[in-house]
């Protein structure tokens, strides 16, 4: 399997969790149009040590956008190895520090 790289420019947001205070990593890209957001995803570990951007499949994609994918996909194994990687799927935004 060929694995693709592609540049992409963007920002790291750190986020806390509500119910138990951890704190993980987002990226945020910087994008021209939303098609241009289409597949571009990113995955932390719940301990906020690492940080990994993923190109999916519009199928998988569409699922991780309504929150129905939590993890990344078995293809990706060898990329990450067994680090425990979650998708974040924000409910809401209560506030934003600039």
């Amino acid at each position: 399997m060929k694995t693709l790289t592609k540049f992409t420019r963007g920002s790291i947001r750190l986020l806390s969790c509500n119910v138990c205070r951890a704190e993980f990593p987002i990226f945020e890209y910087e994008i021209e149009s939303d098609a241009d957001a289409i597949g571009l995803c990113s995955a932390a570990r719940c301990d906020g040590g690492g940080l990994i951007l993923l190109y999916l499949e519009m199928k998988e994609w569409q699922a991780v956008q309504v929150g129905k994918i939590m993890k990344p996909p078995h293809r990706f194994l060898h990329m990450i190895g067994d680090g425990d990687y979650r998708f974040t799927h924000i409910l809401r935004r209560l506030f934003d520090f600039a």
